[in-house]
């Protein structure tokens, strides 16, 4: 009757709370598992089992599970159902946790599976059409170091029968059972996540004496799982793990028996789906960071109208926003809102200012442009006029330097030793003349001062006595934008005439 003895796999490494209630607080985070362990031989009366199990750990500091169990061996169908709660303490780096389970084993016989040998039996014959149930309480302690865990845990402690001692005397599965487990996980390589956990369990039973299961598991890449053991009085054992999402986990793990006991030569499949749940801690981490990208998304883009925000990213921020916020539900929902609010006409206000000040720089900008284009323009007449002066000037002083030359004048009639030039023409040029009709009206004291000496003729339109005022005129002229190609002219009308 050894066959229903052993641990289900699974409780040494991925569900420790199938066997010690201390365990559940020591988790990550919550997890359901659940299990199939029995042959496929097709073998009548086999052992099989079917299990549920659930642990939670709360804010590190308690723990609590929930374990279902159907079991099944030969003619005896036993439900187990059980609740636990465990209590961790901290001491530093050191971790210890108290836990204790109580369910209630429910039993009947599988009439079906009853041979004619077996109802000679007086115990089965009064068990015939009857149901069995017993209360059952575990108590168990677990302690962590780091990497290394230990579990000790007295099963059935109380076994007490409810209705009919003689299913609990029949069922050798809930007699007085201790077991205890030391393990320890060697992280081989951080970057590849390859870690190698051997562990070590002592099992007693009070109609098998002490057996010790040896097994170990190798984790690679948080994705992958190799598993092996040998159970004593058992066999050996061998399984995978794979992956299925980051939440989901599938193990299997064959037991190859031991081909001199009864019902289990031929080995058992054990199957099991695990998933994974985030904790309080994870699910507000996990949504402040998803509500925090979105608002810094929508700021970033300025965007201030709901109708342009997806619904599940709006829902997001809503639900972030609310748990910031204290009071029943619906003042947190309406707090939240407001909060929302505010947030949007902050980026609507922040736009709007964004907007004005890139206006101004603009304005400002064309302000400056305008200046530099001004002062660009008042260099440039200022140097046109000063190379004017410097052409006069070096005029005058090359005509000061030349001896004196009898020149042609002709009918010029100049008074001024100084005329102001708007345009030259070859020597007695028809032009000339036209030209100057055209400026008479403007400019009644203009003529035309004929060089044969220089072969031009020369229109202008005032005449000067004085240099600095023919300077003066000149410069006037070219502000005025008018003739800006004139200039002043040096003439010797009292040698020239």
């Amino acid at each position: 009757m050894s066959a229903q003895q052993a641990p289900l796999f699974n409780q040494y490494f991925t569900q420790p709370s199938l066997g010690y209630a201390s365990a559940s607080v020591l988790s990550q985070r919550p997890q359901l598992s659940l299990l199939y362990r029995g042959q496929w031989s097709g073998l009548e009366g086999a052992p099989e089992i079917f299990a549920l199990s659930f642990s939670n750990p709360l804010k590190n500091k308690w723990g609590y599970n929930v374990n279902v169990h159907s079991f099944e061996f030969g003619f005896l169908k036993q439900t187990y159902l059980a609740a636990g709660f465990s209590k961790a303490f901290n001491l530093k780096a050191h971790k210890l946790s108290l836990g204790a389970e109580i369910g209630a084993s429910l039993y009947r016989l599988n009439e079906s599976k009853i041979s004619i040998e077996s109802l000679n039996d007086e115990l089965i014959q009064n068990l015939l059409g009857r149901n069995g149930s017993a209360l059952n309480m575990n108590l168990s302690l677990s302690y962590q170091y780091k990497s290394l865990l230990a579990h000790f845990s007295a099963l059935n402690i109380i076994d007490e029968s409810l209705s009919n001692d003689d299913f609990v005397e029949l069922n050798d599965n809930n007699r007085a059972d201790y077991m205890a487990a030391l393990g320890y996980a060697f992280r081989i390589n951080s970057i590849n996540k390859i870690v190698f956990t051997p562990t070590i369990t002592w099992r007693y039973k009070e109609v098998l004496g002490g057996t010790f299961d040896l097994a170990a598991k190798l984790d690679l890449n948080d994705k992958f799982q190799l598993s092996t053991g040998y159970r004593e009085n058992y066999g050996a054992t061998a399984g995978i793990g794979v992956k299925l999402k980051s939440n989901m986990l599938f193990t299997y793990n064959y037991d190859f028996g031991k081909s001199d006991v009864p019902f289990i030569s031929d080995g058992f499949n054990e199957i099991g789906l695990h998933f994974t749940f985030q904790n309080k801690k994870e699910k507000s981490l996990k949504l402040e960071t998803e509500a925090l990208t979105i608002i810094d998304k929508i700021q970033k883009d300025e965007i201030y109208e709901r109708k342009l925000i997806s619904t599940p990213d709006q829902e997001a921020v809503l639900a972030y926003l609310s748990s910031l916020e204290k009071g029943n539900k619906k003042e947190r929902e309406v707090k939240g809102n407001e909060a929302f609010e505010d947030i949007l006409s902050a980026i609507k206000n922040k736009g709007l200012a964004r907007l004005q000040a890139e206006a101004n720089e603009r304005k400002e900008a064309e302000r400056l442009a305008q200046l530099e284009a001004q002062r660009k323009a008042q260099e440039q007449e200022d140097r046109l006029a000063q190379e004017a002066k410097d052409k006069a000037l070096a005029e005058r002083k090359l005509l000061e330097g030349e001896s004196v030359i009898k020149e042609e004048v002709d009918d010029n009639q100049v008074n001024g030793d100084y005329i102001l030039v708007v345009n030259s023409f070859t020597y007695n040029s028809p032009l000339a003349v036209k030209n100057l009709n055209s400026l008479k009206a403007a400019y009644p004291n203009s003529g035309i001062f004929k060089s044969k000496k220089r072969g031009y003729d020369y229109v202008y339109i005032m005449a000067f006595s004085n240099f600095d005022k023919a300077i003066e005129a000149m410069l006037a002229l070219k502000k005025e934008n008018n003739f800006s190609d004139s200039w002043v002219h040096i003439v010797r009308l009292s040698l020239e005439k």
